[in-house]
């Protein structure tokens, strides 16, 4: 946690958002930390400066849940944090300064990138099989069907999720029962 002054140095932080931040101004804010600290939009371009949630806050905005960065510390291992802010207010409304909230999130971040990668070998796998493969979840809507099976059926991958693999069914089979 972190109180950020209007000018964008730090008020007060505690020890654990110290050891991303430092003492100085905020890392928007300070060219000689701003390289440790990296997030991207949706098209995978660096942010801008003035998007970071302390710089956002500080204009009025909350940023919530916040922003991911990946944090490079001074031996060059990287941490995912993700950086929340909101506009700490004078009892007139002005803006006094931000509050920022920094959260370690390098665990789940790694596990949902080993997933994506685990989920990818998967595909690759099952695509390159000469056998029909699909997986279903268990109220049996089709998540997954492969390339030889997309081949056999006819079907896109798209026209088989959920529930429509019934539309492959005979007629007569496909009375419920």
């Amino acid at each position: 946690v972190a109180l950020i002054h209007q000018d964008g140095t730090f008020a007060w932080t505690n020890a654990e958002t110290r050891k991303y931040t430092g003492t100085g101004p905020v890392p928007s804010r300070d060219p000689k930390r701003q390289g440790r600290w990296q997030a991207r939009d949706e098209q995978g371009a660096l942010l801008p400066l003035d998007q970071w949630p302390s710089s956002r806050a500080l204009r009025g905005e909350t940023v919530k849940p916040g922003i991911e960065f990946i944090y490079t510390d001074e031996a060059g291992r990287e941490r995912w944090l993700r950086v929340s802010a909101a506009p700490f207010l004078n009892e007139d409304g002005s803006i006094r300064g931000a509050i920022g909230i920094v959260q370690d999130i390098d665990q789940q971040k790694r596990a949902e990138i080993a997933l994506r990668e685990s989920e990818q070998r998967f595909r690759q796998m099952a695509d390159s099989c000469p056998f029909l493969i699909w997986v279903c979840d268990a109220e049996g809507q089709i998540e997954f069907v492969n390339r030889a099976f997309r081949e056999f059926s006819g079907v896109t991958e798209d026209q088989m999720n959920g529930s429509n693999w019934r539309s492959l069914l005979h007629p007569a089979d496909a009375t419920e029962h």
